[in-house]
C-alpha cells in the first residue's frame, strides 16, 4: 500500500510539468464577507468584473507604504493608490463567506502592493465624511456585504541614473497589475484553483485504481518467482 502516495506524488509533478511559468509577483489577502451598515457616497471604482487591468505610478523609492496617499480624497488625486468596490451582494456570490483579492504584477515593474479592505462605513470615515451626513434621511442605513479595496504601491527598483539632475526629475515607470476578485470554495480553495485540484484529484485516483494494481500484481509475481528460485536452491 505504500505505492499509493507515489504514484499520487508522480501525477502532482506532471501536472505541475504541464503549467506554465510566469515571472510574476502576487499580493494576495483574504477576508470574510460580513453584513454591516451601507453608507450611500462613498467614492468607490466598479471595474464591471471580477478581473481588471490597470496601471499606476508608484510613490517613490524609500516611501513606507502607510505613508502614501495620507490626504487622500474621494476625488482620488492621489496617483499612487487605487480604490476598489467588492460587490459581495450578488445573488451569485451570497453563498460565499470568504473571498480572496489577488493582485499581480511583472516582475520587470519592481514595485511593493499593499491591500486593505474596508466596510463602507470605515471608508466613509477615512475620507472624512460625518456618520451623520453619510446616513439615509430615515437614520438607519441598510445591510450590506460590500467591502471597498484600497490598492497602494511603491516603486522598489534600484536604478543608476547617469546623472544626479536626471534621478531628480526622472519618476518611475507606471506598474501594470491585474485585480482578481474570486470566492474562496470551503473557505480556503480559490475559484480558479478548482480546476486544477480536480484534475490532480482525477489523475491521483486513476493512478491508484489502475497503475497500482498493475505494479502490485507484477511485484507478487516478480516475488513469487524469487521464493521459487529461493526453494528449488535450498532443495539442492
Amino acid at each position: 500500500m505504500r505505492l499509493v502516495p507515489n504514484t499520487v506524488w508522480i501525477a502532482c509533478l506532471l501536472v505541475a510539468r504541464t503549467i506554465p511559468v510566469v515571472l510574476a509577483n502576487t499580493e494576495i489577502v483574504n477576508f470574510a464577507a460580513e453584513e454591516a451598515p451601507d453608507t450611500p457616497g462613498v467614492p468607490v471604482l466598479r471595474p464591471g468584473a471580477a478581473e481588471v487591468l490597470w496601471r499606476l505610478q508608484p510613490a517613490p523609492l524609500g516611501t513606507p507604504l502607510d505613508n502614501i496617499c495620507q490626504h487622500t480624497n474621494p476625488a482620488g488625486s492621489c496617483p499612487h493608490e487605487l480604490w476598489l468596490s467588492l460587490d459581495l451582494d450578488s445573488r451569485e456570490w451570497r453563498s460565499y463567506g470568504r473571498f480572496t483579492l489577488r493582485v499581480s504584477w511583472p516582475a520587470s515593474s519592481p514595485a511593493d502592493f499593499s491591500i486593505d479592505i474596508h466596510s463602507p462605513r470605515e471608508v466613509a470615515m477615512l475620507l472624512g465624511h460625518t456618520e451623520s451626513a453619510s446616513k439615509p434621511p430615515e437614520g438607519k442605513s441598510p445591510l450590506t456585504r460590500r467591502k471597498v479595496a484600497r490598492i497602494r504601491l511603491v516603486d522598489t527598483g534600484v536604478r543608476t541614473p547617469r546623472n544626479s539632475s536626471r534621478l531628480e526629475s526622472a519618476g518611475s515607470d507606471p506598474v501594470p497589475f491585474i485585480v482578481l476578485l474570486e470566492p474562496l470554495y470551503l473557505g480556503v480553495l480559490p475559484a480558479s484553483v478548482l480546476p486544477i485540484v480536480l484534475f490532480i484529484a482525477v489523475v491521483a485516483t486513476v493512478a491508484s485504481v489502475v497503475v497500482f494494481p498493475t505494479v502490485y500484481h507484477r511485484l507478487r509475481t516478480v516475488a513469487g518467482q524469487a521464493q521459487a528460485e529461493l526453494s528449488r536452491h535450498k532443495r539442492e
